[in-house]
């Protein structure tokens, strides 16, 4: 039988809104348990059938982090959560209640039990944003105490991750899923979708000390005012650009 059978398709254009092509491979006398579908696109034109499940887990690995880090929309969302509440102990936790969140729609999606429009989705997110911004500016206008309402943040994170899972969805059916290693090809994505976020996290609070080493004057409210600010007019453009 065929170990590496490696296919390029060279029938698109240079218009990525090209139709799919779909190709399933099958080797042995039992194709049942010896068989692989790929989509090939513009973007994704080669695919390597019937890897192994650890080479497979890796390049979803990778996918996931580089969506999450080269997504300016779901940067945005994730900064505007974090600046909804400073400290440590309060980012762990609206950062594990949007994983969770998005890991629940993102495997639904995936599987198909779930299936929405991606412009529904694009234009959802890009409300997601708007949604938390205003929310940190009236809490941070009012004087109101951080952190008071941990349980309101919570639900807001929680719905809005459903809906940034269905946008993660969305990215990885461009490609697809491994139909040989479906699970596998799922976790990797997802665990490299965490991944993604540690990284900005990481970077968000490396930031932040140097504000506060160099800028000791500007208040923690003073901050979440002008992060909630910026995202709120991102969060406008997207909307308008998306609905248009």
């Amino acid at each position: 039988g065929v170990k590496n059978l490696i296919l390029d398709i060279d029938f698109f254009g240079i218009n990525s809104n090209n139709k799919p092509i779909t190709i399933k491979a099958t080797r042995g006398l039992r194709p049942t348990l010896a068989s692989e579908v790929s989509i090939f696109t513009p973007l994704n034109h080669e695919h390597q059938f019937f890897r192994p499940a650890i080479s497979i887990f890796f390049d979803y690995l990778k996918l996931g982090i580089e969506h999450v880090l080269t997504g300016t929309d779901h940067l945005i969302f994730l900064l505007v959560i974090l600046a909804s509440g400073l400290g440590i102990g309060y980012w762990l936790l609206v950062i594990t209640g949007f994983t969770i969140a998005h890991s629940i729609s993102l495997g639904l999606a995936l599987l198909e039990y779930v299936k929405l429009p991606p412009y529904s989705v694009e234009l959802a997110i890009s409300l997601s944003i708007i949604l938390v911004a205003c929310i940190n500016l009236f809490s941070s206008l009012k004087n109101k105490q951080k952190n008071t309402n941990v349980s309101r943040m919570l639900l807001v994170v929680g719905i809005c991750g459903l809906i940034h899972g269905l946008g993660f969805a969305t990215a990885i059916n461009e490609i697809g899923l491994n139909t040989s290693h479906q699970l596998i090809s799922l976790f990797g994505f997802n665990i490299g979708i965490e991944i993604g976020q540690l990284i900005f996290l990481c970077l968000t609070l490396l930031l932040l000390s140097i504000i506060k080493r160099y800028f000791s004057k500007l208040t923690e409210q003073y901050t979440t005012i002008c992060i909630s600010i910026i995202a709120l007019l991102f969060g406008l453009y997207w909307m308008v650009q998306r609905i248009i």
